[in-house]
């Protein structure tokens, strides 16, 4: 370290004796080369840099805005970018010395400058509200957000410099609720859905937007706003674009977000996404790109479908009187060859199943059948518990309704349930009992199970 020490003692000397902004300039680029020397480990670099005290020589250059040139500020923000990416580092630049004149350099005319203010800023403030408290103190979100909105009709700027400034912005949002109603007072949601629509073919940007919505979502007052009908139609247009699987990722984590409320699933419902959602799912199957790394298509947008069809307005609407599009598609899933699209169509027949007279409908377009199918796959101990579940659900809501009852019986679905009663987990048993307690409920005597049956599921 004697070579690093020899550079921080000629900075701190060279800052004492009032020494050019060039000589300064290539005092900092010796010391950032530090980070890239082969062989030597960033984190005992960055220890030694703090222990050395370098925060506070470099608070000295940037309240020292008329002395040194703005190349001098960029190599500052660049060492204290890697410097942030330690969690001692982020702690020892949480200082208003640091964080306010940094600020300041957002509206500086070098792009370079801009570009490594907004990665020092966003490694700072990276799950660390101590800065974040700062910024908001200091008009920062404002500043960053005045900034994103200049940077969508300029030309010619650094190689990620929109990656960069979206992602400050999201490390700044993320979890901070006080930072997520100020961003939503400055107008961030225009900024953002601007972005979606201009730079959709852009990964890294698209997908730090839907992420900074999501967490604009965690707010009361972020939550209200983005379920105006114009920002959900802007977001369900992202839909029918091609996007990539970290981009539908995070969109659907987003409308997962916003669906934890029954009324922000009617809406979305009323706006078409189930259907929407129906169609990525076929085209997907019809080009055979289901998987890619660890997106499942047959896992993702199945899940954002049945938590909708969680809220009974929604579920209601899409039953369509049993003839709707998503309803359909749900009954195809259970005679599917992929293990997520069948559970899935298990517990989407469960929440159909949430009135007699769907019930009904759904007895008289052959769902227990398949349902019995699936079930007889997976009724040993060593059986699917996902799947277990998930049908034996849906068999128990099937048979509230008194007419189904002996229909069920006559399918055979009660030797399938005898064929289960050597299942330890106790969620199946639980639902393997409340199975056969609905089919034996308020039958004829004519057709009830044999009393011996039941006495031996219920010894479980």
């Amino acid at each position: 370290m004697d070579e690093i020490t020899d550079q921080l003692s000629k900075l701190n000397l060279g800052i004492k004796e009032n020494k050019t902004s060039p000589e300064i300039q290539k005092i900092l680029m010796q010391i950032n080369r530090q980070f890239s020397v082969e062989g030597r480990d960033k984190k005992t670099v960055v220890e030694y840099l703090l222990k050395n005290e370098i925060v506070d020589t470099f608070s000295l250059i940037l309240k020292s805005r008329e002395r040194f040139s703005a190349s001098t500020f960029a190599l500052v923000a660049e060492i204290l970018a890697e410097i942030a990416k330690l969690d001692t580092g982020r702690q020892n630049c949480s200082e208003a010395a640091i964080i306010v004149p940094m600020l300041e350099l957002l509206s500086n005319n070098d792009s370079n400058v801009v570009l490594q203010v907004c990665r020092a800023l966003g490694n700072i403030c990276y799950d660390n509200d101590v800065a974040r408290s700062l910024v908001k103190e200091h008009n920062g979100v404002y500043r960053l957000i005045q900034l994103l909105r200049n940077l969508l009709e300029k030309e010619n700027l650094p190689e990620n410099m929109r990656t960069i400034t979206s992602g400050c912005l999201l490390n700044l949002t993320d979890t901070f609720e006080e930072i997520q109603d100020q961003a939503i007072e400055a107008g961030i949601l225009d900024v953002l859905l601007q972005y979606l629509l201009k730079f959709s073919s852009d990964e890294d940007v698209v997908t730090h937007c839907l992420l900074v919505l999501s967490c604009l979502a965690d707010s009361h007052k972020g939550r209200a706003k983005i379920l105006d009908r114009s920002v959900l139609s802007s977001l369900l247009n992202l839909l029918e674009k091609p996007l990539n699987d970290d981009i539908m990722d995070s969109l659907l984590e987003l409308f997962g977000n916003l669906c934890e409320n029954d009324s922000a699933k009617l809406s979305l419902v009323q706006m078409g996404l189930c259907e929407k959602l129906v169609d990525i799912i076929q085209k997907h199957r019809n080009s055979g790109s289901v998987v890619t790394g660890t997106f499942n298509i047959n896992k993702s947008v199945p899940d954002l479908i049945i938590l909708i069809l969680t809220g009974d307005e929604s579920m209601e609407l899409l039953w369509e009187n049993g003839q709707g599009v998503v309803y359909k598609e749900t009954l195809s899933w259970l005679k599917s060859n992929d293990e997520n699209l069948l559970i899935a169509g298990a517990l989407a027949t469960g929440n159909f199943a949430r009135k007699d007279s769907h019930c009904i409908q759904m007895l008289a377009d052959g769902v227990v059948e398949q349902l019995k199918i699936l079930l007889e796959k997976h009724t040993g101990r060593d059986g699917d518990i996902r799947m277990q579940h998930a049908v034996l659900s849906a068999l128990r809501n099937l048979a509230i309704p008194a007419q189904n009852k002996s229909a069920m019986v006559k399918l055979g679905v009660v030797p399938i349930l005898i064929d289960m009663m050597y299942v330890e987990t106790f969620p199946v048993v639980f639902k393997l009992l409340g199975t056969v307690r609905m089919l034996i409920d308020k039958q004829d005597h004519d057709d009830k199970i044999d009393i011996e049956t039941f006495q031996m599921l219920s010894k479980h």
